[in-house]
């Protein structure tokens, strides 16, 4: 026996297809980057361990600006590629650079994605102290920091880089169709169009969200997920526990 119709199953199953597509693009740019970076600050790290001394953690400065350098030349431009798919689609012959909303956006994701190398420093401070208090001599307290700069050597990184991109990927997608759908109401002057909120429904998928689906809502009325206004899926204005 059939189950019950799906009314947003087409609607899912572009948008899943979408997201993964995005998902690996935007992953392997992230951990690409990450890796460039990592490759370029270790040597001034571990620069002491030659002389018997234990790692240097303002080493992570040796190149400032770096990492900020390699998100706006690798990961942006794969965030900047979702955001216009939706928008070329929904507002044809508009072009999104020019649309005050896409730069505010993309200036958002440069702010989310800065914060690395200071999350770094922190964590190679923290590994040097907790080393000390816990006996370890500086060879071992060398080895684990060696490991942790680099992008292979433990699934920290790993889970960061897909975290990263399925936060970053349903973002742009839904304000890129969110934002070409505001053009697209502006340019034909209709002051009644709705937006639907679509959960792609799958065992990653928060309960709130599977709560929300098919949520209709005015255009530039917020939906109201788990008790928070988000003008889309992925709103990086909304708390973290329904957009990271």
């Amino acid at each position: 026996m059939a189950g019950p119709e799906d009314p947003g199953l087409g609607r899912r199953l572009r948008a899943l297809a979408s997201f993964t597509a995005g998902e690996e693009r935007v992953g392997r740019a992230w951990f690409r980057s990450l890796s460039r970076w990592m490759d370029r600050i270790r040597p001034s790290v571990m620069a002491p361990r030659s002389a018997g001394n234990p790692p240097d953690p303002t080493g992570v400065s040796a190149d400032p600006g770096l990492w900020n350098r390699l998100m706006d030349s690798e990961v942006v431009p794969e965030v900047k590629r979702l955001f216009d798919g939706p928008y070329r689609h929904l507002a044809p012959g508009s072009d999104s650079d020019a649309d005050p909303f896409t730069v505010e956006y993309l200036n958002g994701v440069r702010n989310r994605l800065s914060g690395i190398p200071d999350e770094v420093y922190a964590l190679v401070i923290a590994q040097v102290d907790r080393g000390v208090r816990d006996g370890l001599g500086i060879p071992e307290i060398s080895d684990l920091i060696e490991q942790t700069l680099t992008a292979t050597g433990s699934d920290r990184w790993t889970n960061r880089a897909r975290t990263v991109a399925r936060t970053e990927t349903i973002g742009a997608t839904n304000a890129g169709a969110f934002a070409g759908a505001v053009r697209r109401a502006l340019d034909e002057g209709d002051d009644s169009a709705t937006k639907i909120w679509v959960s792609t429904l799958d065992a990653r998928t928060r309960t709130d969200h599977v709560f929300a689906d098919q949520q209709q809502v005015a255009l530039l009325q917020p939906f109201m997920v788990g008790g928070a206004a988000l003008m889309f899926p992925g709103d990086p204005s909304g708390p973290a526990d329904q957009v990271i």
